[in-house]
């Protein structure tokens, strides 16, 4: 029969205790101790007595004065505990024991309590006074701590404590691994982190610790589970495989600790560690000790984490989810195109310390820190996609100040404890205020002050409420927008939410693996640079040159795909489902950007969305078509087809945008106009055809940029502009290669021949004067590096705009008609004798043809027009005189080049072309010759009158 004696001495009914054993065996925690100690009763199972290694089980323990030094030197030990003095601490539960004022309050250990004093640790934190006392109780316990508060330690000391106090016997050394202890985290840094912790607390005890995560060679880390493992540290994933490979049991298990526990309960993790703590040979609950520790417990998963526990108290340091008043936040209002430079500014003006940035993306994580080495600052980054080698290198590098600013996702927003992070920049708040919680404690740790600086937009208006509440919590001072930007939330965040419900960001959309043909031999040497990587890490060769050489191949390849892609390639890239839509840019292009919905008619047709922007201090309308991010989505934009209402809704806003002085900017990405029976019936040519006439009587200057295919008529409904772009890989026609080859050779299979013959290409399109400017494109294309295209837009829209500033009315509108005046031509009217060339010979020697010049040389019709403009611009000033009041409305940011009054022009612009029909009538006789001969002027002026009067009776009717 197996006992404990009340020395804590192993006893098998035989007489002789594993106190002596016959051999001179002395427990780790009586070593040197001047006699026996009374173990703290737990009320759990004594651990199984397991075998003696075959070796000296303390020789590795058993470190070297330098060892020593060299484990205990690191400038994260020692804690401001006076910093902590005035935090309130509530514990919940039945028969809570009394917290302790001291570590010698209760009996750890000498070979522990010497590691405590090694580690400069002089009184405990608060979550450490009142978690060990209730984890050497046996007691299972919820703890929510802030950030950098030695939670570590908290549930360190008990679980090491009750080891050497119950007779510690080390772990058998053989092929599979039996651990006393399991301390379960969510990433591989925090894990490496929490071994590095355990390895100075189990010094000289002979509790061997022992860790296992992803990323790294397995092979190493059986070995270490072989040598012994009394103490294990593993992420959920790797310890499942080395499982199922029969390499560790649970079996022993007696003391399973969750650090970070939420985010192991909330982020996918659940199941794994279902079936670890349920599914596998751990004792259940109630047969082990369990400890739950994390900065943030939201309601949900309080109730879920009480699965794993029994009779447990909760313990809450501080509010929970809150921060420490030590981080000092500052709340910083920045446009999304502007958040690069801060940085730089931000982290050029700090004369030391470390500076940890937080992005959302992968992709924006690399671009961030390519940025930065760019302007002269030493920046590393870390990721998912990173290697577990090149992560731990960054890290090294971080910590030692070679490179003092650290790019990262959330990977590292929980448990690091990095030492001298002095500033923590949110470059992309997260969407949870919990998330932003774990990210500003890597900063303000162990007492210590620190400073946190959070970049915030209209998109992040959601986060407004908790971040204003969060503040007034940790005394911290209140940005005077930030409370209004959470009232508008507040009244408006229900209706948003309901409509952004339907539209994926941007960074969803990353998932999405479609490759195309083309593409193939990109992904396949990625993939092989993944493999060459991967089998490295296995095998612990170092293999970074022939990895950048293959890097440096796998860019060139990249290059020079994309810049020979045939047209045909260039409508597939045009089309990818991972190319940024309208709301993609509008979002991150705009410093605000609020959508605009309905057309006068109870009708809002989702795809083609209207909204109010604001860049550079100005107001614009932007209007553009809205494709899906996926099948469902598709379906309800109608894959970007609008329906006469869509129309209807864009003509109402630029109406608006023209009355209230708004530059209009359309966004083109449409198959074309939706060409279905119920469209026919309630008007599709007749809106479309409205927009293109009352586009050319508007006033503000309108740019237009083409983002993915423009196609036919649903195009040009919103593309009438003064300027024209088109990004780099993006198509442009009248009707699509498709349907020009069913129509031409019956056949689809022809498309690539049809996409060459229509000249839809970008550099086809500007060399044709359509387009007026190719907007560059990263280095594999929009739909590869989203969030890198944005800028190029922003710039090229904001350019083009500021051409027009200080233009008036008139210029505005003749350079628009203009510029749709000499693009293409009838040729029905130059045919001469049916010499197609020779009339073609005539159309490039006639008036009007562009110029090598690249400017129009307007013919005489076209002076007369622009006349015509001008007398009606001087008319509608003229009714502006005692309504000066009319010319500066109040609360409208508008340039001063802008004037309201669009009726008043537009009846002048009548009255005007009435003037026109007159003398058009005088000169009928002269317009049939207009038709037979081209080099007739008066025909030709009288052929502009006819279409002139034409409009008029439209307009009047």
């Amino acid at each position: 029969m197996t006992s404990w004696d009340q020395q804590g001495n192993y006893s098998n009914g035989s007489g002789a205790g594993q106190g002596s054993r016959g051999s001179g065996y002395v427990p780790p925690h009586m070593r040197g101790a001047g006699g026996a100690r009374c173990p703290v009763d737990t009320g759990l199972p004594a651990p199984e007595a397991l075998d003696m290694r075959s070796y000296d089980p303390f020789a590795e323990a058993e470190a070297t004065n330098k060892d020593a030094d060299e484990l205990f030197a690191g400038e994260n030990t020692g804690i401001n505990f006076d910093a902590y003095e005035d935090i309130p601490v509530e514990a919940t539960g039945s028969n809570v024991p009394e917290p302790i004022s001291t570590f010698q309050d209760i009996d750890m250990g000498k070979e522990l309590m010497e590691n405590v004093r090694r580690c400069k640790y002089t009184k405990p934190t608060p979550v450490q006074r009142y978690s060990i006392p209730i984890g050497m109780a046996g007691r299972d316990l919820m703890a929510c701590a802030q950030t950098g508060s030695g939670k570590t330690a908290a549930f360190c000391f008990p679980i090491i404590a009750h080891a050497l106090h119950g007779g510690f016997q080390p772990g058998a050394r053989g092929r599979k691994a039996f651990p006393l202890a399991l301390v379960l985290s969510p990433t591989r840094e925090l894990s490496s982190q929490i071994y590095d912790e355990a390895r100075k607390f189990c010094y000289q005890t002979g509790v061997r610790p022992v860790v296992v995560y992803g990323g790294a060679p397995q092979v190493q880390q059986l070995r270490e589970l072989e040598r012994g493992c009394d103490f294990l540290v593993a992420t959920p994933g790797r310890l499942i495989d080395i499982m199922d490979r029969g390499r560790v049991s649970l079996a022993k298990i007696r003391y399973l600790a969750l650090d970070e526990a939420d985010r192991m309960l909330d982020m996918g993790f659940e199941p794994q560690i279902r079936r670890i703590v349920q599914g596998e040979d751990m004792p259940p609950v109630g047969r082990r000790q369990t400890l739950l520790f994390s900065a943030t417990f939201p309601k949900e998963i309080q109730r879920l984490a009480a699965d794993f526990l029994h009779d447990y108290v909760f313990l809450a340091v501080g509010r929970v989810g809150s921060s420490t008043e030590l981080i000092v936040q500052h709340i910083e209002f920045v446009p999304g195109h502007e958040k690069r430079q801060m940085v730089l500014d931000l982290v050029q003006s700090l004369a030391e310390g470390l500076t940890l940035v937080f992005v959302e993306t992968k992709k924006g994580a690399d671009a961030l820190e390519d940025f930065l080495v760019r302007n002269g600052i030493p920046a590393t980054s870390i990721h998912g996609d990173r290697s577990q080698a090149e992560r731990e290198a960054a890290l090294r590098s971080f910590r030692s100040g070679r490179t003092p600013v650290l790019v990262a996702t959330d990977v590292a927003a929980r448990g690091l404890d990095i030492p001298h992070v002095t500033h923590v920049i949110n470059f992309d708040l997260p969407a949870d205020v919990d998330d932003y919680v774990h990210r500003i404690g890597r900063t303000g740790r162990a007492g210590k002050k620190g400073l946190a600086t959070a970049f915030f937009s209209d998109k992040d208006a959601g986060m407004a409420g908790k971040l204003v509440e969060l503040l007034q919590e940790t005394n911290q001072e209140d940005p005077p927008d930030l409370p209004k930007a959470r009232d508008a939330s507040g009244k408006q965040g229900d209706w948003f939410q309901m409509l952004l419900a339907r539209f994926n960001p941007i960074s969803e959309k990353a998932s999405n693996t479609a490759v195309l043909d083309f593409e193939k031999p990109l992904v396949e040497l990625d993939h092989k640079i993944r493999e060459v990587r991967k089998v490295a890490e296995q095998n612990g060769v170092d293999v970074s040159s022939q990895i950048k050489e293959l890097e440096a191949r796998a860019r060139q390849l990249r290059k020079e795909t994309y810049a020979k892609l045939t047209p045909i390639q260039r409508l597939q890239v045009a089309r990818h489902p991972n190319r940024p839509t309208f709301l993609d840019i509008a979002l991150n292009i705009t410093d605000k950007f609020v959508e605009l919905h309905g057309d006068r008619m109870g009708l809002d047709d989702p795809a083609l969305v209207c909204g109010i922007a604001s860049m550079d201090e100005t107001s614009f309308m932007f209007i553009g078509h809205q494709k899906g991010r996926n099948t469902k989505e598709n379906i309800y934009r109608n894959f970007g087809m609008p329906q006469p209402n869509g129309y209807r809704k864009a003509l109402r806003f630029m109406r608006m945008a023209d009355k209230f002085g708004f530059p209009i900017i359309t966004f083109v990405d449409t198959p074309g106009a939706y060409a279905g029976l119920k469209a026919e019936e309630l008007g599709q040519g007749e809106a479309i055809a409205m927009n293109l006439r009352e586009m050319f009587n508007f006033r503000v200057p309108i740019i237009s940029i083409v983002i993915g295919e423009g196609g036919s008529g649903g195009a040009l409904a919103i593309g009438c502009a003064n300027r024209m772009l088109i990004m780099e890989n993006a198509v442009y026609y009248v009707a699509s290669p498709e349907a020009c080859a069913a129509i031409l050779w019956k056949s689809r299979d022809k498309a690539g021949v049809a996409t060459e013959a229509l000249k839809i290409t970008p550099r086809d399109l500007v060399g044709l004067g359509v387009m007026d400017e190719i907007v560059p494109e990263p280095l594999g294309a929009a739909h590869t590096d989203p969030m890198g295209a944005f800028p190029a837009v922003r710039e090229a829209v904001l350019r083009h705009y500021r051409d027009y500033v200080g233009r008036s009315a008139t210029e505005i509108m003749a350079d628009r008609y203009m510029k749709f005046r000499h693009i293409g031509v009838y040729e029905e009217f130059l045919v001469a004798g049916g010499d197609v060339e020779a009339a073609r010979a005539q159309r490039e020697e006639a008036p009007g043809a562009y110029t090598k010049a690249g400017t129009w040389a307007p013919t005489e019709a076209d002076a007369r027009y622009i006349e015509k403009c001008a007398d009606a611009d001087e008319k509608w000033e003229q009714s502006l005189i005692g309504k000066e009041q009319w010319l500066n409305p109040p609360k409208v940011d508008h340039p001063g080049w802008l004037k309201p009054g669009w009726t008043e022009f537009v009846l002048a612009l009548e009255e005007a072309l009435e003037e026109e029909e007159a003398e058009a009538e005088e000169g009928e006789a002269g317009e049939g010759a207009g038709f037979e001969d081209d080099s007739d002027e008066e025909g030709h002026d009288a052929t502009l009158s006819n279409g002139a009067r034409n409009l008029a009776e439209a307009d009047a009717a």
